[in-house]
């Protein structure tokens, strides 16, 4: 949201895509905001596929339904800016976890840009999942051969065990297998974007 005021600061008109749940918190917080926000940036929300607030608590449950849905309603909103009032997009801007956002993207011909909003390491650690399958230290399927520490970005920092990477500590194999997945498939996604800096909301702006 602080990118989109920048933009917005400088005559960019942005729509700010979200989720319908997280679409109306912040409506309901930027409502208490005193300032004209709303009349720069145009909120708006996709369907992600859930249909209740016990989805949304189910560990993994997004992952699993995210490509179904969210990929189809994006491309429809894609559609409806470029269609109407001569509107054309210049830029879209999306979390590096959306990989799907800057594919449709990049099918539309449209610049695309990508930030990570999480910690460095946890990018770093997306990107290593080729090496750490080559060395052995995982499978294909992202399960890890044994227990062990490894160090991804400097020899000095604490070693991090194989046990808890990201996507292998999460209970359940299907859910890992859903994550991994969507993680490998982002690492193809990311090489379509123009930038990345360093920085899960997506955004579209255009004028």
């Amino acid at each position: 949201m602080e990118l989109s005021r920048c933009l917005a600061k400088h005559g960019i008109k942005v729509t700010f895509v979200n989720t319908e749940h997280i679409h109306m918190q912040m409506q309901n917080a930027l409502a208490m905001e005193d300032d004209d926000i709303g009349s720069k940036v145009h909120l708006v929300f996709i369907t992600d596929g859930l249909e209740s607030l016990e989805d949304r608590k189910k560990p993994g449950k997004l992952s699993e339904v995210i490509m179904q849905v969210m990929p189809r309603t994006f491309v429809e909103l894609v559609e409806r800016i470029v269609g109407s009032n001569g509107d054309t997009i210049s830029c879209v801007i999306a979390d590096q976890s959306l990989g799907w956002a800057l594919e449709i993207a990049e099918k539309k011909a449209l610049k695309r840009a990508a930030f990570c909003r999480g910690a460095a390491a946890l990018l770093v650690l997306g990107f290593s999942i080729p090496k750490l399958i080559d060395e052995g230290i995982i499978g294909n399927d992202g399960t890890p051969t044994k227990e062990q520490a490894i160090k991804l970005l400097s020899p000095d920092m604490p070693g991090m065990n194989t046990a808890n990477l990201m996507w292998a500590c999460l209970g359940s194999k299907a859910l890992q297998k859903n994550v991994f997945e969507l993680m490998v498939r982002n690492n193809k996604s990311i090489k379509l974007a123009d930038w990345l800096p360093m920085t899960l909301s997506l955004q579209i702006f255009y004028q």
